[in-house]
Protein backbone atom coordinates (compact mmCIF):
# COMPACT_ATOMS: atom_id res chain seq x y z
CA UNK A 1 0.00 0.00 0.00
CA UNK A 2 1.02 3.37 -1.07
CA UNK A 3 1.54 6.21 1.82
CA UNK A 4 -0.74 8.64 2.30
CA UNK A 5 -0.76 12.05 3.05
CA UNK A 6 -3.74 14.37 4.54
CA UNK A 7 -3.85 17.91 2.55
CA UNK A 8 -5.98 20.54 2.06
CA UNK A 9 -6.43 23.84 -0.36
CA UNK A 10 -8.42 26.51 -0.05
CA UNK A 11 -10.40 24.97 2.87
CA UNK A 12 -10.82 21.18 0.92
CA UNK A 13 -9.54 18.56 2.96
CA UNK A 14 -8.34 15.10 1.07
CA UNK A 15 -5.69 12.65 0.72
CA UNK A 16 -3.48 11.35 -2.06
CA UNK A 17 -0.75 9.32 -2.74
CA UNK A 18 2.86 10.43 -1.32
CA UNK A 19 4.45 10.48 -4.44
CA UNK A 20 1.56 12.53 -5.85
CA UNK A 21 1.60 14.97 -3.74
CA UNK A 22 5.37 15.68 -4.00
CA UNK A 23 4.54 16.17 -8.04
CA UNK A 24 1.49 18.41 -6.62
CA UNK A 25 3.76 21.03 -4.65
CA UNK A 26 6.12 21.22 -7.18
CA UNK A 27 3.56 21.83 -10.16
CA UNK A 28 2.55 24.37 -8.02
CA UNK A 29 6.03 25.82 -7.05
CA UNK A 30 6.74 25.82 -10.62
CA UNK A 31 3.59 27.48 -11.25
CA UNK A 32 4.55 30.54 -8.94
CA UNK A 33 7.87 31.09 -9.94
CA UNK A 34 7.59 30.48 -13.94
CA UNK A 35 4.57 32.50 -14.26
CA UNK A 36 4.29 35.58 -11.51
CA UNK A 37 3.76 39.26 -12.74
CA UNK A 38 4.25 37.88 -16.98
CA UNK A 39 3.71 40.17 -19.10
CA UNK A 40 2.31 37.58 -21.76
CA UNK A 41 0.13 36.14 -19.39
CA UNK A 42 0.55 32.23 -17.55
CA UNK A 43 -0.64 29.02 -18.77
CA UNK A 44 -2.22 26.35 -16.72
CA UNK A 45 -1.54 22.88 -18.42
CA UNK A 46 -3.11 20.34 -16.39
CA UNK A 47 -5.67 20.32 -13.96
CA UNK A 48 -7.05 16.76 -13.66
CA UNK A 49 -9.08 15.00 -10.97
CA UNK A 50 -10.17 11.33 -11.01
CA UNK A 51 -13.91 10.76 -11.12
CA UNK A 52 -14.76 10.17 -7.61
CA UNK A 53 -13.52 13.49 -6.90
CA UNK A 54 -15.63 15.39 -9.42
CA UNK A 55 -18.81 17.68 -7.40
CA UNK A 56 -16.29 17.36 -4.15
CA UNK A 57 -14.23 21.10 -4.76
CA UNK A 58 -11.65 19.51 -5.54
CA UNK A 59 -10.87 20.09 -8.47
CA UNK A 60 -11.63 23.69 -7.65
CA UNK A 61 -9.32 23.97 -4.86
CA UNK A 62 -6.67 22.86 -7.21
CA UNK A 63 -7.31 25.66 -9.68
CA UNK A 64 -8.22 28.46 -6.93
CA UNK A 65 -4.45 27.50 -5.64
CA UNK A 66 -3.12 27.66 -8.66
CA UNK A 67 -4.75 31.35 -9.57
CA UNK A 68 -3.72 32.31 -6.28
CA UNK A 69 0.13 31.47 -6.87
CA UNK A 70 0.45 32.53 -10.24
CA UNK A 71 -1.50 36.37 -8.81
CA UNK A 72 -3.61 38.67 -10.63
CA UNK A 73 -3.01 38.28 -14.52
CA UNK A 74 -4.22 36.96 -17.52
CA UNK A 75 -4.04 33.27 -17.11
CA UNK A 76 -5.04 30.67 -20.16
CA UNK A 77 -5.15 27.03 -20.58
CA UNK A 78 -5.80 24.36 -23.72
CA UNK A 79 -8.83 21.78 -22.93
CA UNK A 80 -10.53 19.20 -25.32
CA UNK A 81 -13.10 20.79 -27.25
CA UNK A 82 -15.56 17.54 -26.79
CA UNK A 83 -14.97 17.57 -22.74
CA UNK A 84 -18.61 19.75 -21.76
CA UNK A 85 -17.62 18.51 -18.55
CA UNK A 86 -14.27 20.61 -18.27
CA UNK A 87 -15.28 23.52 -20.44
CA UNK A 88 -18.40 24.01 -17.78
CA UNK A 89 -15.91 23.56 -15.05
CA UNK A 90 -13.55 26.53 -16.10
CA UNK A 91 -16.37 28.80 -17.43
CA UNK A 92 -17.94 28.59 -13.94
CA UNK A 93 -14.68 29.82 -13.13
CA UNK A 94 -14.62 32.82 -15.33
CA UNK A 95 -12.92 31.47 -18.12
CA UNK A 96 -14.26 31.94 -21.29
CA UNK A 97 -13.02 30.21 -24.90
CA UNK A 98 -11.55 33.16 -26.95
CA UNK A 99 -11.95 31.00 -30.00
CA UNK A 100 -8.68 29.53 -30.21
CA UNK A 101 -8.40 25.78 -31.71
CA UNK A 102 -5.30 23.37 -32.01
CA UNK A 103 -5.09 20.14 -32.59
CA UNK A 104 -3.42 17.60 -29.39
CA UNK A 105 0.02 16.73 -29.84
CA UNK A 106 -0.73 13.80 -28.11
CA UNK A 107 -4.07 11.87 -29.79
CA UNK A 108 -4.78 14.38 -32.71
CA UNK A 109 -8.35 15.49 -30.78
CA UNK A 110 -8.86 19.28 -31.36
CA UNK A 111 -8.35 21.27 -28.11
CA UNK A 112 -10.07 25.34 -27.18
CA UNK A 113 -8.20 27.44 -25.14
CA UNK A 114 -9.95 29.41 -22.16
CA UNK A 115 -8.76 32.36 -20.86
CA UNK A 116 -9.31 34.54 -18.01
CA UNK A 117 -7.92 38.72 -18.04
CA UNK A 118 -6.33 40.07 -15.02
CA UNK A 119 -8.67 41.31 -12.40
CA UNK A 120 -8.72 45.06 -12.84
Amino acid sequence: MNEVKKCSLSGIAFTMDIEAYKELSLYLETLEKRYKDQPEGAEIVAIHTLPESHGTGLGAALLTEAMNRIGPQRVFLWTFQKNARARRFYEKHGFHWDGSERISEFDDALEVRYVRNSPQ
